[in-house]
Parts: structure tokens; sequence; C-alpha cells
């Protein structure tokens, strides 16, 4: 027992240093990627650039997304600090990378580059998205949200299908009784 535990207290805990390590790393990323996303934003203010122009809104909407990028990154990171488990979903540096993907296929100046290039960004967007959905798929459900989705399929089955276990709804009447004189706001004989 305690050669488990102190195994455990000397796999886990350095990689709880470096996650901790790394957050902190990338949370002063996210400061800098902020402050050049702001003198992005100023930049094309102050040369009276008009947001119209097709690539003052690039660059501006660019740096926008780098912050969101790593700001989600940091998220993920974060997740394996706070969580029971110590490793990374894969599920998060799936989306993270579908961000990233996003954010080229909003860059990309389609004049620069040739049909391959950009069939092949196509390819991995699709490769990319076709692996997030088969881990959110199969991926099992945090031990939290089982109880509750227990109750919601006990919910959805029918009458015969129910186990005596199941909680059941009590029917309920189809006719609503009418109201009385003392219960309406509104006079029922017609006097006022």
């Amino acid at each position: 027992m305690f050669k488990r535990t102190l195994g455990n207290l000397f796999y886990h805990w350095p990689e709880k240093m470096v996650s901790i390590s790394l957050s902190l790393m990338i949370t002063i990323t996210i400061f800098v990627t902020l402050a050049q996303a702001a003198l992005v934003l100023y930049q094309t203010i102050a040369t009276e650039q008009s947001f119209l122009n097709h690539n003052a809104f690039i660059n501006v909407f660019g740096a926008f997304m780098t912050v969101l990028i790593a700001m989600e990154f940091n998220h993920t990171v974060f997740s394996t600090i706070t969580g029971s488990s110590t490793t990374v979903k894969v599920r998060a540096v799936l989306l993270v990378s579908l961000l990233a993907l996003a954010r080229k296929v909003v860059l990309i100046d389609l004049k620069d580059y040739d049909y391959t290039s950009i069939l092949a960004l196509a390819v991995l967007i699709a490769g990319v998205t076709l692996a997030y959905w088969v881990v959110a798929r199969f991926e099992q459900p945090p031990e939290e949200t089982l109880p509750m989705i227990k109750r919601l399929f006990s919910l959805l089955k029918t009458d015969d299908e129910k186990q005596p276990d199941a909680v059941s709804i009590p029917p309920q009447p189809d006719v609503v009784p009418p109201l009385t004189d003392s219960e309406s706001h509104f006079p029922i004989s017609g006097k006022d």
C-alpha cells in the first residue's frame, strides 16, 4: 500500500509540476499575444486604414484568433492540473488543432497558394474533424455525469422497458378542473 502510494506520488508529482510550469508560460504568452493584438488594432486605427480594407481586417482578426488559440491551449493544460486525471485529453488537443486550422483558413490568401496546397489543407481539416468526432463519440463520460445520463435514459424508456428501480412519473389528468368564482381573476357571472 505504502509503495503504491509513494509510487503514484513520484509518478504524478513531476507531471503536475510540468503542467503548472507550462500553464504559467502559456499565460505569459497569452498576455504577450494580447498586447500584440492590441498593437495591431492600434496600428490599424492609427494609420487610418479602413476596416473595410480586407488586409487590415485579416490582420486584426488573425491576431484575435491567436489569442483565442492560446487561451484554449492554456485551458487544456489547466484542466490537467485541476482534474483527477493527469493526462492531456486527446479531444482537447484536437480542438486546439481545429482552432489553429480555422485561423489558417481565415488568414489564407487564395492568390498566394496553388490548388494542391488548398486541397491538402482541406484534407487536413477533414482528417482532424473526423478524429475529433471519433474521439468525442467513443470517449467515456466523466463519472459525475453518469448518474444524470442514467436518469435521462430511464425517463426515455417506455413503460414496457422500465425497470422496477426506475423512477416513474405519475400520469397527469387530461382535464383541468374549472376555476371557481373565488379563484378567478375575472368575473364569471358577467357582473362587475
